[in-house]
């Protein structure tokens, strides 16, 4: 399915009231309709971020403390563009993003093998509390083998409820915490998850 932008279906969904889709694409830059969809969301969810994704010069930075003072996006969104990504429609509508990286380490998460390691979440507002994260987060649960790790793991803020909530119900462990990470009560929180036993790692 779009081979030429190694774009393939994984999720389609129709119900009486909505149509929801979900494409894995490993280089969402090759594809000009995605790359603007997700510039425009990465855009509109900048500020949601603790700190802003415009002031982080790497989308996996590990310190928080020298981030820069940019209003734009930019930086991040082009290496968003070159990670592989699960896109969401909703009724032919782009409603969310996952990004994420493959076979990625991290000595943080303290558990000594590689995972699909998400970078980035993001849903549009008027597609939120409609379940689009989690059906991302399944859909990426989902991945054929020659995409998947053993483990998935991610990382957010202490302050961000309803992601932390989330990741308890789909079966995520804490695996570690940098407190003041990310300023003075701003703890980092990093989770993972096995793909073949939920619940132990």
């Amino acid at each position: 399915y779009f081979e030429s932008v190694r774009m393939i279906r994984i999720v389609a969904d129709v119900s009486t009231t909505s149509s929801t889709s979900i494409d894995f694409i490993e280089h969402p830059s090759s594809d000009a309709r995605i790359a603007a969809s997700i510039h425009q969301l990465l855009v509109e969810v900048d500020n949601e971020f603790v700190p802003p994704l415009s002031c982080r010069n790497n989308a996996t930075i590990k310190n928080f403390a020298a981030v820069s003072d940019s209003n734009d996006p930019g930086e991040y969104i082009h290496q968003t563009l070159s990670r592989p990504s699960l896109v969401v429609f909703r009724d032919g509508e782009f409603a969310g993003l996952m990004s994420f990286r493959l076979h990625y380490r991290d000595s943080y998460l303290n558990i000594g093998n590689p995972c699909t390691y998400v970078v980035t979440v993001a849903t549009h507002r008027q597609y939120r509390r409609q379940g689009v994260a989690r059906e991302l987060y399944e859909a990426l649960f989902g991945l054929a083998p020659e995409f998947a790790s053993p483990f998935v793991a991610t990382r957010t803020w202490n302050a961000n409820a309803s992601h932390i909530a989330l990741l308890k119900k789909l079966g995520f462990q804490q695996m570690n915490r940098l407190h003041n990470d990310r300023g003075f009560g701003i703890d980092t929180l990093y989770f993972a998850r096995s793909l073949h036993t939920v619940g132990r790692l």
